[in-house]
């Protein structure tokens, strides 16, 4: 693309006459994107404006909606393009995303469409990050669809902001920006800061986010999630959606206790017209596992991972070799240990051959059941275990597959096009830059990662 800039998203009275856009309002340019992004990206360490959560990570921007909102099927057809499946008509993405973040939703239920394109991206180990939405009812679609992170939004003490929609698909919770004050002219006094740019419609000067161009709303909270996933990533390429999704969720931060001064606790809706827009105390069933906490996020991620390779059948009295050498370590360190285990038996209770080592066997029961524990500890002294479910005729294990990925990421190297001929005289190449106006804070040395960017709330 010679010329690769966002046309904007304004919406004029020339654009409301048209068909189709009789339901939009008359609005500058979102800068959205732009605004998520620099949640998850923003050049760090430079002294200006703000940190992304994950500095050193690359955006992979899909433009899927423009004026007043999109289509699910470009949606899902740019969800699965950047994970690196192939779709009609568009050449194949060579630098596939692990996680999509999705700042987009709109109300009712997952649709067959949605979770199809969901199972396939997780069963690839792709990660989904979704928001919750913003009108304080039941989780959107596709953050309400099975094996997505939905993320919902929390005000500077915790609590659920007014706006954020919740219930038991959310996976976590991310502060979401909160104003507090009411009225014209007056500050939004946390404001989520970001990159933006200054332009009303077309682009223009870069700039920042302030509490007078405020910047609240789910689709912020979903982005420190992503860029927390992403830390966890680079420390841990191996890591697949599921995953990072138990471990975000193992590394959150425990709400606040509600002191009953008056502020309810959340709850779940029953409906759609079931809304709480008001701040409330929230719980596990209503706003996720708990705060996000990239630390804790981050220690999770270092844990090795316990996979087992077991036979295909099962018959009573069976010697079964249970095999778990190919669990997986972090980058950076190895795997040390292995403990076998009887976690239960409804008879006798199993001998096991080898119970400090990565292969262990053990005699199928003639009758009943019995379940098992690995337990993996890597040179670092962090575990990670798993079970092992037996029955005279059956074997299941709580464990993932062995993965094929690599536990230190490789950085991405991106082949530079040609640019376009043109008539211009050439400039001079300046001996000095000014830094990108993104960014501020301290340094964190993760590897590059690859990752999906998309623009703007659906609208219903």
């Amino acid at each position: 693309d010679p010329d690769p800039s966002d046309p904007g998203d304004w919406v004029d009275d020339a654009d409301i006459a048209k068909i189709g856009f009789e339901a939009c309002e008359v609005a500058n340019s979102s800068w959205h994107g732009t605004r998520v992004a620099g949640v998850i990206a923003a050049q760090t360490n430079n002294g200006i404006g703000m940190a992304g959560a994950a500095w050193n990570a690359w955006i992979l921007p899909v433009r899927v909606m423009g004026k007043c909102g999109g289509r699910d099927s470009d949606i899902i057809a740019a969800m699965r393009w950047a994970a690196g499946l192939s779709v009609p008509g568009v050449p194949d993405n060579p630098y596939p995303a692990k996680i999509i973040n999705l700042s987009l939703g709109s109300e009712g239920a997952c649709t067959a469409a949605y979770q199809s394109v969901v199972s396939e991206l997780a069963a690839r180990g792709v990660l989904i990050v979704a928001s919750a939405g913003n009108e304080g009812g039941p989780v959107n679609a596709p953050a309400n669809c099975g094996g997505v992170l939905g993320v919902a939004g929390v005000r500077q003490v915790g609590t659920k902001v007014g706006f954020s929609n919740l219930g038991p698909q959310v996976s976590i919770a991310a502060p979401g920006g909160n104003c507090v004050t009411s009225g014209g002219g007056q500050p939004c006094l946390f404001s989520i800061v970001t990159a933006t740019n200054l332009g009303d419609r077309a682009p223009a000067d870069s700039g920042y986010t302030d509490q007078f161009n405020f910047n609240v709303g789910t689709s912020f909270s979903a982005p420190m999630v992503a860029g927390a996933a992403a830390l966890m990533h680079a420390v841990n390429g191996r890591l697949g959606s599921e995953h990072l999704i138990q471990r975000l969720r193992a590394g959150a931060t425990p709400f606040p206790e509600n002191p009953n001064t008056g502020v309810p606790n959340c709850r779940a809706p029953t409906g759609p017209d079931d809304l709480q827009a008001i701040e409330c105390y929230c719980t596990t069933d209503t706003c996720g596992a708990g705060l996000l906490n990239a630390n804790g996020a981050v220690i999770h991620a270092q844990r090795p991972i316990a996979s087992l390779l077991l036979p295909s059948t099962v018959s009573p009295g069976q010697t079964l070799t249970l095999d778990a050498s190919e669990s997986s370590a972090a980058c950076g360190r190895t795997i040390a240990a292995f403990e076998w285990s009887v976690v239960s038996s409804s008879g006798a209770t199993p001998q096991l051959g080898g119970v400090d080592q990565p292969v262990t066997t053990v005699q199928a029961p003639a009758v009943g059941e019995f379940t098992l524990r690995v337990a993996v500890t890597d040179s670092a002294g962090s575990q990670d275990s798993a079970e092992v479910a037996v029955s005279s005729v059956g074997i299941s294990t709580t464990a993932s597959p062995p993965s094929q990925s690599a536990a230190c990421p490789t950085p991405i190297s991106v082949a530079q096009s040609t640019p376009p001929p043109t008539n211009q005289t050439p400039q001079p190449t300046p001996t000095a830059t000014t830094p990108p106006r993104s960014g501020g804070g301290g340094h964190f040395g993760w590897e590059l990662l690859a990752f999906l960017l998309f623009v703007r709330m659906r609208r219903a």
